[in-house]
């Protein structure tokens, strides 16, 4: 697929059919607008890629006005007018939809540009508060650089919980009423995590129905794949090693099909975020090779900080146990898993989990993609997954991802 180096935009003017499988998970009147642009601007003989199915337009000029492109034609036949601004395509260069990273954690607001640097011009957050609202407010308006945000609410979770910042819900009652909340404060879909009952996840889900929200997160264990499948309600899972506990021995290939084909046929989502094993391998392989990346030194302060990695990360490097169980666990995922669920006809996004230790916001997510080309996965459909899916999958898709 194209270098990271490529231009990237926004494609918004032409329409596709969906990708089979890739239903919206979140509402389509959910405010999604991205940053307004107030300068015109022209992609001078750029080769353009679109979702469309076509080929590749060569040597093209692309207009934008109003953060909207309004002119694709030949660089022979569209007259630049001289008030916008020019990017030199030098006849070399391509221009192609804007990503999507379908999985990330956002808290620090430098993390934006490293998106928009990467081409990246849709974020969707798993886990919010009261700030992401404000936040996803002042990039509706244009207040400062970044990509279109999509955000959760809290984390909904059981007792005890996985994690001290998740919401515990113990009762339905008390789910009706959370999810009620989050629904009035404005985010836009419902994060579900491992440890929540039966009857309080058949509660999160019916109340999100009730407010057209989707349920998204994790599969958790009390409730099983099953249910889940069968609810109505969770749309999408996050993280293929939700999957692994249904197989005996964590790698079986037994079965693996026809869950596939249960997910596909429960018009179900999977983000894999495989690069976080990935990621987690190459920091056991060798720590200060991952430390000593180029693009580190992008990493701000504060995200550092809650890394808390500068003491114990180097304990994992050359930890032959750790070395084992992370490359068995990465080869599965993108070697056997993933496969099969696009074999399915699984809609599956991209999405990178940054910025949990060594991933970096904007930087990650090509490092998934790459796990998606080395599962067999044609570039220009890892391309599409990541552009149109994404859209179709935010209920975009006849304005986004083209």
């Amino acid at each position: 697929m194209p270098s990271r180096l490529v231009f990237v935009a926004a494609f918004f003017a032409v329409a596709a059919p969906p990708l089979a499988g890739c239903q919206a998970t979140s509402p389509a009147g959910a405010p999604l607008l991205g940053v307004p642009e107030s300068r015109p601007a022209a992609f001078v003989d750029v080769h353009v890629v679109t979702m469309t199915g076509s080929a590749p337009l060569l040597h093209q000029t692309v207009l934008v006005r109003d953060g909207r492109i309004v002119t694709v034609g030949s660089v022979n036949d569209v007259p630049v007018p001289p008030d916008v601004l020019q990017i030199d395509g030098l006849g070399r260069r391509w221009l192609v939809p804007g990503l999507a990273d379908m999985h990330v954690h956002v808290f620090d607001r430098e993390e934006f540009v490293l998106h928009l640097a990467n081409g990246i011009t849709t974020v969707r957050n798993l886990a919010g508060y009261p700030l992401h609202l404000a936040w996803r407010d002042s990039l509706v308006r244009g207040l400062f650089p970044g990509p279109r945000l999509v955000t959760a609410g809290r984390i909904l979770d059981g007792d005890p919980p996985t994690r001290s910042t998740n919401f515990v819900v113990l009762t339905p009652e008390g789910a009706t009423a959370e999810v009620s909340r989050q629904a009035v404060a404005g985010y836009d879909f419902i994060k579900v995590y491992d440890n929540i009952s039966p009857a309080v996840y058949t509660a999160i889900v019916a109340e999100a129905t009730r407010h057209g929200l989707s349920v998204v997160g994790h599969l958790p264990t009390p409730v099983g794949l099953t249910a889940a499948l069968g609810s109505g309600g969770q749309r999408e899972i996050e993280h293929l090693e939700e999957l692994l506990p249904l197989f005996d021995d964590g790698r079986s290939e037994q079965g693996l099909d026809s869950i596939a084909l249960a997910i596909a046929a429960a018009g179900v989502v999977v983000t894999p975020t495989m690069v976080v094993f990935q990621s987690a391998l190459d920091q056991s392989l060798d720590w200060a090779a991952v430390r000593g990346r180029a693009e580190m030194r992008f990493v701000s302060p504060e995200t550092r900080r809650t890394w808390g990695w500068e003491e114990a990360g180097g304990s994992r490097s050359g930890n032959a146990q750790a070395i084992a169980r992370y490359t068995r666990t990465t080869q599965f995922f993108y070697a056997r898993m993933l496969p099969a669920l696009h074999r399915a006809g699984v809609c599956v996004l991209a999405g990178s989990d940054a910025p949990i230790p060594a991933l970096i916001p904007g930087f990650a997510l090509y490092d998934e993609l790459r796990l998606f080309e080395r599962s067999g996965i044609p570039p220009l459909e890892v391309l599409r997954i990541a552009t149109a899916g994404a859209a179709d999958a935010l209920g975009l898709g006849a304005r986004r991802g083209r």
